[in-house]
C-alpha cells in the first residue's frame, strides 16, 4: 500500500509540474512531450503498486479466513472426539456391567448344577 502511495504522489507531483508549463509556447513542446511521457509511466506504475496492493490485501485476507475456519474445524473435531470418547467410556462401563452380570448369572448356574448333580 506504501508503494501505491508514493507512486500515485509521483502521478500527482508529475502533473503539478506539467501544469505550470506554458502548452502554448512553442518551446516547450519537448517538454511537454517528455513530461506526458513521464506522467504516463508513473501512472502504470501506480495502477500496478494499486492492484499489487489490493491483490495483498485480498490474499491476506483469504489467509485470515483459511486461519478462522481451520480454527474452528479444530474446535469442532476436539467436541467430536470429546464426544466420542465419552460415548465410548458409557459403552465400557455398560459392557462390564453386562460381563459382570452375565458372569454371576453364569457362576449361580453353575453352581445350581454342581448341587444338582451331588
Amino acid at each position: 500500500a506504501a508503494e501505491a502511495t508514493a507512486a500515485e504522489a509521483q502521478v500527482a507531483s508529475i502533473q503539478s509540474a506539467i501544469d505550470t508549463i506554458d502548452p502554448d509556447d512553442p518551446a516547450n513542446e519537448a517538454v511537454l512531450a517528455r513530461a506526458g511521457a513521464a506522467l504516463d509511466a508513473a501512472a502504470a506504475t501506480a495502477d500496478s503498486a494499486t492492484a499489487a496492493a489490493d491483490q495483498l490485501a485480498d490474499t491476506e485476507a483469504y489467509a485470515a479466513a483459511a486461519a478462522d475456519n481451520a480454527a474452528a474445524s479444530a474446535t469442532a473435531f476436539a467436541a467430536s472426539f470429546t464426544a466420542n470418547a465419552a460415548s465410548a467410556a458409557s459403552f465400557a462401563a455398560s459392557f462390564a456391567a453386562l460381563s459382570a452380570s452375565v458372569f454371576h448369572r453364569s457362576a449361580i448356574t453353575l453352581s445350581a448344577l454342581l448341587l444338582a448333580t451331588n
